[in-house]
């Protein structure tokens, strides 16, 4: 059997990330009156992972980042009480 290759940018969400990812989506479905199979509902996760995943990973990045910075700066305006004159 000739397995398509995944993507380089490919966000591995392991079985327990799969596993409440599929849940949350089951439930969504659910709510919405739509009913998907169970080979449906694996093609959805796996198309998430390969095409969704890297914005959430790089949002999560982004805002890491973000709040690393606000750290070092309130880290600066310590230190800078802490100087001598």
């Amino acid at each position: 059997m000739n397995k398509s290759k995944r993507p380089a940018t490919r966000i591995d969400l392991g079985d327990a990330g799969r596993t409440a990812l599929r849940s949350v989506l089951d439930d969504y479905f659910r709510d919405a009156d739509m009913d998907l199979s169970d080979l449906k509902m694996r093609l959805l996760v796996d198309h998430l992972e390969d095409h969704a995943g890297r914005y959430f990973y790089n949002k999560a990045v982004e805002d890491c980042a973000t709040a690393a910075g606000q750290t070092v700066a309130r880290l600066q305006d310590d230190l800078d009480l802490l100087r001598k004159i």
